[in-house]
């Protein structure tokens, strides 16, 4: 969940048919670009790549 928004009824994950570890990446119009059910670890690689593959942004120029 995010920063700005308390969760206290543990209710976002069933909604989103994730697990409490799991991840899910929503745009601001409500548009879900991606979820993974569960995850360990989501590093800031793995977040532009689900972004350039949903073509929300362009992929870095080395």
């Amino acid at each position: 969940m995010g920063r700005d928004v308390d969760d206290l009824d543990a209710v976002f994950p069933a909604a989103y048919g994730i697990s409490a570890s799991g991840v899910a990446l929503v745009r601001a119009d409500g548009f879900v670009l991606w979820k993974a059910v569960r995850t360990t670890t989501f590093s800031e690689a793995e977040l532009l790549t689900v972004l350039v593959n949903a073509q929300e942004v362009y992929a870095p120029v080395a």
